[in-house]
Formats: structure tokens, C-alpha cells, sequence
């Protein structure tokens, strides 16, 4: 492999182009109903859950 001429070609000020068309727009903060809410919060609190039992059942192999 030529890799001088692979940078030469990289660093090349040619005429090509490419155009970006789109934009991002700010969409909002938060759940759009209380029920989301309500799922997201005892999803949170499942996990949380799990991870405390998986911590204890890590001290109890321990013998801690």
C-alpha cells in the first residue's frame, strides 16, 4: 500500500462537496403523562431493588 499517496489524495483541497440538510429541534423535558411517569419510577425502583439483592447475596458468598 502507497500511503504517501493515500494522504496526498486525503489532503487534497478538491472541489467536492457534501451538503447537510436537516436540523434538531428541542422536543421537551419529562414524561408526557403521569401514567409514563408512574412506569418509569417503578422501573427505577425495580432496579434499585436488584441491585441491593444482588449485593447482599455477593456479601452473603462472602461471608461478610
Amino acid at each position: 500500500m502507497d500511503t504517501a499517496d493515500l494522504e496526498n489524495r486525503l489532503l487534497a483541497d478538491d472541489e467536492d462537496t457534501t451538503l447537510i440538510i436537516g436540523h434538531w429541534t428541542y422536543a421537551g423535558t419529562g414524561w408526557t403523562n403521569p401514567g409514563d411517569k408512574a412506569l418509569a419510577d417503578a422501573a427505577a425502583a425495580r432496579a434499585r431493588e436488584y441491585a441491593q439483592w444482588k449485593a447482599e447475596v455477593r456479601r452473603i458468598r462472602a461471608g461478610v
